[in-house]
């Protein structure tokens, strides 16, 4: 799976990087940094301090990576609770319960 983020002042996007520390340190070692939620392209950090005065900072590169990787596993948990429902809906079609699943290859 691949992660991308866009700039909250341009809309820019990252390129596609895989998921976990690696993906991330590849967007920060490309100029991106944040600001609380918010994440910004090497352009828009050139201009953050005429934007927004020199007395509002960046937050830099570790609070960069941990909201990428926090950002990551919220659409982790997302994407494993739709294939949940989405098996469930199947074994209910199949007329099969969660009980029989939980218990399959357990009769022995």
């Amino acid at each position: 799976m691949t992660y991308q983020v866009m700039c909250s002042n341009c809309g820019h996007r990252s390129r596609k990087v895989p998921y976990g520390e690696d993906g991330a340190d590849e967007i920060i070692q490309a100029g991106w940094n944040s600001f609380g939620d918010a994440f910004y392209c090497k352009k828009c950090v050139a201009t953050w301090e005429k934007r927004n005065g020199k007395d509002r900072p960046l937050w830099g590169a570790n609070h960069t990576r941990t909201r990428m990787l926090g950002r990551q596993v919220g659409e982790l948990s997302r994407e494993v609770e739709r294939l949940n429902n989405r098996l469930k809906k199947c074994r209910d079609e199949m007329g099969h319960t969660t009980y029989d699943y939980m218990n399959w290859g357990n009769e022995w």
